[in-house]
């Protein structure tokens, strides 16, 4: 038998190559639902522009959020961690993961920013009445 990938003569019961090292023949696969014969899925390749991190956000959410309630600064560290996903996950060629984890740092970012916006109001208004209260003596 001949190495198909060098030409090196082996014997005909030889399952690797003596000159190469390379398989001679293919190994066989039990009997049963043990293996699958395709082969397993791989990462597609990154190609073109990452999804849409929004860290940016994310941050800025997370700054502003424990200014006017800690709610909100707690929602944005969630879009943060969420929004570091991204790029890593692009990276690794994990395409729909990081399209997940651009989606999921979108609605942990607008939740965040939200609950802020409702803290910033509440603070002002609460700040508000009081410094009325104040002015008007009583």
């Amino acid at each position: 038998m001949f190495c198909p990938k060098c030409g090196a003569q082996n014997s005909d019961t030889a399952s690797f190559c003596v000159s190469c090292g390379a398989p001679l023949k293919p190994s066989a696969q039990p009997i049963g639902d043990t293996y699958s014969s395709t082969p397993p899925p791989q990462n597609r390749p990154a190609s073109g522009a990452p999804p849409k991190n929004w860290m940016t956000e994310a941050i800025l959410a997370t700054v502003f959020g424990f200014l006017f309630s800690c709610l909100g600064g707690i929602f944005g560290i969630v879009a943060i961690v969420s929004a570091s996903n991204v790029n890593k996950r692009f990276q690794q060629g994990d395409i729909d993961g990081a399209a997940k984890a651009a989606s999921q740092a979108k609605t942990w970012t607008i939740v965040a920013a939200v609950i802020t916006v409702i803290g910033f109001i509440i603070t002002f208004f609460v700040y508000g009445v009081a410094s009325l209260a104040a002015i008007m003596g009583g």
